[in-house]
């Protein structure tokens, strides 16, 4: 592998080009996965993971996956093909190692020169052409500095430049601009917390819990980054470590009392800044969303059922930014533990204002690419059909399975459900229904002694549950999917959610001929694959 090697303040840095690393800039502000328009290149993609991403250069590094024996050989091949797309790519370069801290450095075809003071302007400028350079810019602070490029495409060339320039009695230093990993200000990768059993496979208590929606694999690909998710709940504790981060919070509001503040007032809202945590949080503190580099809009809402202000609250969001918009609210629920006869549900009506709004998020939303709209089934264990607010035509109706696999007792079941989400469950002895494995869904808390927490959770929830968790577990999928591909309509989303979902206990779930359970829907959502499939969606 090649070495290379430089001085800088006096001292010389050696570097070791990585084997495993590459980076890439791409065009016009494009994502790493737009910027791969053909089959090739989105193939050898998935031989990698994204390590870290520099925003305000376009620039991407990656590393190909560990199980692959031959790294060099799959690094070299990739860079070849991701460099024939000129209209989308600028550059698919090596990363190099400092041989000291093995930390990443990057090298671009810039580079610093500064010339002795009794160089003449006009020499200086004479001898940057004469070795191919182009002047960038004229460093004021410092007498006779400059900021040149090499010619496109020089590439490790421009450490010999340097080294050669280095050698001129003319010139006091000369360094190729490097990019190092920074520290305290580095863009951190989330982090899953080992009791999210829904997120990723882990041990709880001794016992491997494998019931997850495969969202760990998906963020190989994404976090959701470019994505933005509407939470439309009783306030959301944006205070908290894992929403109050510079970007995060996008045009709060407070419907009911129409203020901008969407915090939690009463002492019971405790609930929007659990289903908050579920789609989004930011993997800072303990508690990782579905989707942790999404933008959130946090919208309180307390106004009774069938009041103007839900159906204002869905056109905020649409009207500004949102691409996913999560309801855990709708009719009241029946008693789930009750034994009497609930085929025949409970009916209620949706007012003509909300149901309009709705159908504008799904039409004007995105710039005519639709919102996605997400709603709770419900925690009566009872038919959801009649529910005239989770069987909108528009709506993504979602149900609970539970640590084993199978349904959630409380869950609501009926031909509207597409699909299900991991959450909490109970034990049921009336309905020979276990016990659940785990306390339930981690999540963040409201801040103080309002929360669900206990005193030992600081801020974080360990048995948040019901359709409510399992309704912003997919809203925070269905993010990771636009992220993936942002020119995908709702109804692609909502397609693809059902091509990739995983269909849960075959033998009670009771498919029909089309895939479809009226327990799971279409099945437990797999947002590996729904990635994966967006990423390839025609």
């Amino acid at each position: 592998m090649q070495k290379i090697s430089y001085i800088s303040d006096g001292e010389k840095y050696t570097l070791t080009e990585s084997e495993d690393l590459v980076v890439v800039r791409t065009k016009k502000n494009l994502s790493l996965y737009e910027a791969m328009t053909t089959t090739a290149s989105k193939k050898e993609l998935k031989k990698f993971c994204l390590l870290q991403t520099i925003d305000r250069a376009d620039v991407y590094i990656i590393e190909v996956k560990p199980h692959f024996r031959d790294p060099l050989t799959i690094r070299d091949e990739a860079r070849d093909i991701f460099k024939l797309e000129k209209k989308t790519i600028n550059f698919a370069g090596r990363v190099f190692i400092n041989a000291k801290t093995n930390e990443w450095v990057l090298y671009t075809e810039n580079i610093f020169i500064k010339f002795t003071a009794a160089v003449p302007a006009a020499d200086c400028r004479k001898l940057i052409h004469e070795n191919g350079l182009k002047i960038k810019q004229k460093i004021k602070f410092s007498h006779n500095a400059w900021f040149v490029e090499m010619p496109k495409g020089s590439g490790i060339k421009v450490i010999k430049v340097c080294k050669d320039l280095f050698r001129k009695r003319e010139v006091e230093y000369c360094e190729p601009e490097l990019i190092w990993k920074t520290g305290k200000k580095k863009l951190r990768t989330p982090k899953i917390y080992h009791r999210q059993w829904h997120l990723k496979t882990t041990v709880i208590g001794r016992r491997r819990i494998r019931a997850s929606a495969h969202v760990a694999k998906a963020h190989e690909f994404t976090q959701g980054k470019g994505a933005t998710i509407a939470i439309i709940d009783d306030g959301i504790d944006i205070r908290h470590k894992e929403f109050n981060i510079p970007g995060k919070i996008k045009a709060p509001k407070d419907i009911s009392y129409n203020t901008n503040d969407p915090l939690p007032k009463n002492r019971d809202d405790n609930h929007g800044t659990c289903c908050a945590g579920v789609a989004c949080a930011a993997g800072i503190n303990k508690v990782c969303g579905v989707a942790p580099l999404a933008k959130l809009i946090p919208i309180r809402c307390v106004s009774q059922l069938g009041s103007k202000d839900e159906a204002f609250a869905i056109i905020h969001a649409v009207d500004h930014g949102a691409d996913v918009i999560s309801c855990s609210w709708g009719p009241e629920d029946g008693d789930w533990w009750s034994t009497r006869d609930k085929r025949h549900g409970r009916r209620h009506p949706i007012s003509a204002l909300t149901s309009d709004a709705i159908k504008y998020a799904v039409t004007k939303g995105r710039k005519g690419k639709g919102c996605v709209v997400v709603f709770a089934a419900g925690n009566g264990n009872e038919i959801a059909d009649p529910d005239r607010y989770i069987s909108h035509p528009d709506v993504i109706a979602v149900a609970a399975c539970n640590d084993r696999e199978i349904k959630s007792v409380y869950s609501d079941y009926g031909r509207c459900i597409w699909v299900c989400f991991p959450s909490n469950d109970f034990e049921a002895k009336v309905f020979r229904h276990p016990a659940p494995l785990t306390c339930g869904i981690w999540t963040t808390d409201r801040l103080g002694i309002q929360g669900h927490r206990q005193k030992h959770l600081a801020d974080c929830c360990n048995s948040f549950g019901g359709t409510s968790s399992a309704c912003p577990g997919v809203a925070g999928v269905c993010a990771l999917i636009i992220s993936a591909n942002p020119l995908l309509t709702n109804g692609d989303v909502k397609t693809i959610l059902r091509l990739s979902a995983d269909k849960i206990d075959p033998r009670r779930g009771r498919y029909d001929d089309n895939g479809h359970s009226i327990f799971y829907g279409y099945g437990r959502v797999n947002a590996a694959k729904a990635v994966e499939l967006a990423i390839n969606w025609k």
